[in-house]
């Protein structure tokens, strides 16, 4: 999808459009839908990450077990038991579990004083975490 589709889809315009230096010679642009708790992350007009904050985000489920706004331990440990080859699961460099059959990673976003799961589902290509999403990412609170 492209970022008009996207902002036809969820039926709202984005808060913040940006883009911001990514290596020498990528720029990534994104763009945050506040009312729906969405960030979208582009790399060369591709969609490559679709972010749900944990606090304002859509509840994602799977197989009926929640993702968005949980507690990371519990999500994490209910994901291991799931995998099926031991290679489709890695972690970030913030310790963030990366599971590479899903394209998902369950990022840790702090609430005041309790940590909750942010998912990101992400093409393939993006998951290496630290070298694909830009540095706001890992300052977001």
């Amino acid at each position: 999808m492209d970022l008009e589709e996207i902002t036809s889809a969820l039926g709202e315009r984005p808060a913040v459009t940006s883009s911001a230096h990514h290596g020498a010679d990528q720029r990534l642009k994104y763009a945050d839908f506040i009312d729906s708790g969405i960030r979208v992350l582009f790399q060369d007009e591709r969609l490559g990450c679709v972010a749900v904050d944990a606090l304002t985000g859509p509840q994602v489920r799977l197989d009926a077990v929640p993702l968005t706004g949980c507690v990371p331990s519990e999500v994490e440990a209910w994901l291991v038991h799931r995998t099926t080859r031991p290679e489709s699961l890695t972690y970030s460099v913030a310790g963030d579990p990366v599971f590479a059959d899903l394209g998902l990673a369950l990022r840790s976003q702090r609430a005041g004083d309790v940590v909750l799961i942010r998912p990101l589902f992400l093409l393939r290509d993006w998951l290496d975490l630290w070298h694909s999403l830009p540095a706001e990412e890992w300052g977001l609170r």
